[in-house]
């Protein structure tokens, strides 16, 4: 009997987190957060599902939280995980879209200024 690793599935999965990282370099520089939050898709799936990242405790980078975040940054955020939807999760279920915009979209619970709809 063998053992196998799943190096080969991990490496290639690894890859695939850098080259998409590479795609949307433009989107994370504008979002300003730590590295600690993009360094594996699993560490951006925690941030994104719990809206912070403690990777401090693994000496890291400090914790960090979506309220952190100034309105820009949080907007940027929001573009990075739609399009992190778009292209590696396309199948995501309604729910957890709409789970993502309540906590992350920065004018999602926002209130319209009356003055706008009034044109003014």
């Amino acid at each position: 009997m063998s053992f196998r690793r799943k190096g080969k599935a991990l490496h290639e999965k690894t890859r695939e987190w850098s080259e998409w990282l590479a795609s949307v370099d433009q989107l994370v520089s504008a979002a300003e957060i730590p590295s600690s939050v993009l360094d594996t898709e699993e560490a951006w799936l925690y941030y994104i599902d719990r809206t912070y990242s403690q990777a401090g405790y693994l000496g890291k980078a400090p914790w960090f939280t979506v309220d952190l975040l100034s309105h820009d940054q949080a907007e940027a955020v929001w573009s990075l995980i739609g399009r992190w939807l778009k292209d590696r999760w396309p199948d995501a279920p309604e729910y957890m879209t709409r789970q993502l915009r309540a906590t992350h979209d920065p004018n999602a619970n926002r209130t319209p200024d009356p003055g706008r709809e009034a044109g003014g």
